[in-house]
């Protein structure tokens, strides 16, 4: 998951935001919240706004949990 995370295909990366959002463990959250947390808030205009906005909802849901 965490290459997929880091991979630049903006397929993968939704995916697996929104699989980390329904289902993602703790140990998950912890491991993987430093990417999610740069993906949902940089300042690089290479983030698509589908990806940013998915990080947004996935740690929302961590938040939730």
């Amino acid at each position: 998951m965490k290459s997929d995370l880091v991979s630049g295909n903006e397929t993968n990366e939704g995916l697996v935001l929104s699989t980390l959002g329904n289902i993602g463990s703790a140990e998950l959250a912890k491991e993987l919240s430093a990417g999610i947390i740069f993906k949902a808030f940089t300042d690089d205009r290479q983030v698509p706004v589908s990806i940013r906005k998915k990080a947004v909802l996935c740690l929302l849901s961590f938040i939730r949990r």
